[in-house]
C-alpha cells in the first residue's frame, strides 16, 4: 500500500470509527480507574498567628511578616520542626503551608495536610508555635534591649526607695524621681508586652476534611486511557479493513 493510500486509510478510519476509539478510551480509562484503590481522605490542620501589624509596622527590630515568612519557607526551618515533629523535613514540607492574609497582614497561617487527622493538627499547631518562636529569634536585639530598660528602670527604684536622705528636701525630691521612673516603668513593661505579643498563637487549631481519588487511582486512569488509546486505533484498523474488503467484494 502506498504512503499516500496508507495515510487515507488511517484518516478514513479514524473519522469513520472515531466512536469506537472514544468508547475503548472510556472503557479502559473506566477499568483503570476502579480497579485501583478508592477515595483518599485528607485532613488539613490549619493554626493561626494573630499578628500585631501596627508594632512590627514600626521598624523597631520586630520582623514584619515579609522577611519572617522568607525565614519560614527555609530549609533549616523545617528541619529544626520536623525534629520535635517525628518526621522527615520531606514529609512536612510536602504536606506544609504558611502563608498571611490581610491588609495590612495581620495573620500567618500555618497548615499540614495529612491523612492522619491527629497528625495534622499537631504538626500545624507545631508549625505555629516554631513560627512565633522565629519571629522572636529575628527580633532578639529589639526583645532584649526592651527587657534590659525594663529592668535598669526596676533597679534604680529599688535603690532609690531605699535611700532615706538627711532633709526633706532630699525626701522630696526622691520621691519625685521614684514616681518619674515608676511611669518609665509602666511603659517600659507595656512597650515590652506589645514586643513580645506582636506575634502570638493562642495554641487552638481547627481540621478539615477533603476526600479525593487517591493518586495511585488517578494514575492508573491514565495509564488505562493511553492503553485505551491504541487499543481503539487497532479496532478502527480491522472494522476499517473489513469495511473496504466487504464494499470491494
Amino acid at each position: 500500500m502506498k504512503v499516500e493510500h496508507l495515510w487515507s486509510f488511517l484518516v478514513g478510519a479514524i473519522l469513520r470509527q472515531w466512536w469506537l476509539i472514544a468508547l475503548t478510551i472510556v472503557v479502559a480509562a473506566g477499568v483503570g480507574f476502579f480497579a485501583t484503590s478508592g477515595a483518599q481522605t485528607e485532613f488539613t490542620g490549619r493554626a493561626t498567628v494573630v499578628i500585631d501589624s501596627a508594632v512590627v509596622s514600626k521598624g523597631t527590630g520586630i520582623p514584619e511578616a515579609e522577611p519572617l515568612l522568607k525565614n519560614l519557607q527555609a530549609d533549616t526551618f523545617f528541619e529544626s520542626v520536623a525534629a520535635t515533629a517525628g518526621m522527615t523535613p520531606s514529609e512536612l514540607s510536602s504536606g506544609a503551608k504558611i502563608y498571611t492574609t490581610g491588609t495590612p497582614q495581620d495573620r500567618l497561617i500555618a497548615e499540614f495536610t495529612s491523612p492522619d487527622e491527629a497528625l495534622a493538627e499537631r504538626v500545624a499547631a507545631a508549625l505555629a508555635e516554631a513560627a512565633v518562636a522565629e519571629a522572636r529569634a529575628m527580633g532578639k536585639v529589639e526583645l532584649d534591649k526592651q527587657r534590659a530598660i525594663v529592668e535598669n528602670t526596676r533597679s534604680a527604684i529599688a535603690d532609690l526607695e531605699q535611700f532615706r536622705g538627711t532633709s526633706e528636701w532630699e525626701r522630696t525630691d526622691v520621691v519625685y524621681k521614684v514616681w518619674q521612673l515608676k511611669k518609665d516603668l509602666a511603659s517600659g513593661e507595656a512597650a515590652l508586652t506589645l514586643a513580645e505579643r506582636a506575634y502570638v498563637f493562642n495554641g487552638e487549631t481547627s481540621v478539615s476534611q477533603t476526600v479525593t481519588a487517591s493518586k495511585d487511582r488517578i494514575s492508573a486512569a491514565v495509564a488505562a486511557a493511553f492503553v485505551g488509546i491504541i487499543a481503539g486505533l487497532a479496532l478502527a484498523l480491522i472494522r476499517e479493513r473489513r469495511r473496504l474488503s466487504v464494499a470491494g467484494a
